[in-house]
């Protein structure tokens, strides 16, 4: 009986220092880990459900911002892509140019790259035009003679951004032979791209702004919650725990706070969206636009929920590397 025992006790420590037999067993024992250390920090969050909350809430709002001005960016640039107030080069044509040759210049200025749409005026539509809006139709047709040019509307491509652009094209149009001359609201133009681009510059500085708020805000809380297991972590450093082991906690309680938020803020920015869409599209329709509001699309609501999630994982890992060393140097 006791030979049988020694035997037995033999065996067991004899198991227990054998290696892992196969790699697949240490990726299944690496999946646990994770998926304890992930699911660990969520039930200590709903043990705190207050404090959670408030932190959640603040990172989403600062993420709301951040991804409401997106949304309102991506808009506005539509809606001045799709309103061509200001934006037509108008030619007025020689007296002697008929309306045949006026259809053959529109129909090779349709065909250029630069040119997104033609539209041609004759003499006879713009008297018609004329005597709807002036009130003057007594008048003109007191005329022996129509004495309105021909015009042809030319609406550049909206992708040009710069001013030096559309001077470019100016100058090409004002070279045609049929051509007397050009116009075009040229300070119209500088004064919308200048206030395009004021938006876009103040846009991005308080979006960084915001992006470095909540990483702080992310590592705030986890500062305190390490504060509160300051004597666990001791612990686990004195039996031989890596730095991986116990940052490993910290790291997906971030996660979930840059996560819930992400979809909190998502789901702000979708109810903000929704409230003003029928108010602006009232507006636009005032300036003969059809435009429809805007909301992020599938891959850029993905793409924000997974940057706030970072944003959550790198607050916590700053605040994590700083903490933990101060507690195990102590």
């Amino acid at each position: 009986m006791k030979v049988a025992k020694k035997k037995k006790i033999k065996n067991i420590r004899g198991r227990r220092k054998e290696p892992l037999k196969s790699p697949n067993e240490r990726k299944r024992l690496l999946f646990s880990w994770q998926y304890n250390a992930l699911f660990c920090s969520a039930r200590r969050l709903l043990k705190t459900p207050a404090s959670s909350a408030m932190t959640i809430l603040v990172i989403a709002i600062a993420m709301s911002l951040a991804g409401g001005f997106y949304v309102a960016l991506s808009n506005s640039q539509h809606v001045f892509d799709d309103v061509q107030m200001g934006r037509q080069i108008s030619l007025y044509l020689y007296e002697h140019v008929n309306d045949d040759e006026a259809m053959l210049l529109a129909g090779q200025l349709k065909n250029k790259k630069q040119v997104a749409k033609v539209a041609y005026i004759s003499k006879q539509q713009a008297l018609d035009e004329f005597q709807m809006y002036s009130g003057f139709s007594g008048a003109l047709n007191a005329l022996a003679n129509n004495p309105l040019p021909r015009v042809i509307q030319v609406y550049p491509e909206t992708k040009f951004s710069e001013s030096i652009d559309f001077e470019t094209l100016l100058q090409f149009l004002e070279a045609q032979p049929a051509v007397e001359f050009a116009q075009m609201d040229m300070q119209w133009v500088s004064r919308l791209q200048a206030m395009m681009g004021i938006v876009h510059n103040f846009s991005h500085a308080l979006t960084v702004l915001l992006i470095i708020a909540v990483i702080l805000i992310t590592g705030n809380s986890i500062r305190l919650e390490l504060q509160t297991r300051r004597d666990e972590i001791r612990v686990e450093k004195l039996v031989g725990a890596s730095n991986a082991y116990i940052y490993r906690p910290f790291l997906y309680t971030g996660f979930w706070y840059g996560f819930l938020a992400g979809v909190l803020a998502w789901l702000i920015i979708a109810g903000i969206v929704l409230l003003l869409e029928s108010p602006v599209e009232q507006l636009l329709a005032l300036y003969h636009s059809a435009y429809q509001l805007r909301f992020m699309g599938l891959n850029d609501s993905i793409v924000f929920i997974i940057l706030s999630s970072l944003l959550g994982v790198l607050g916590a890992l700053i605040a994590a590397s700083q903490q933990i060393k101060n507690i195990t140097n102590y």
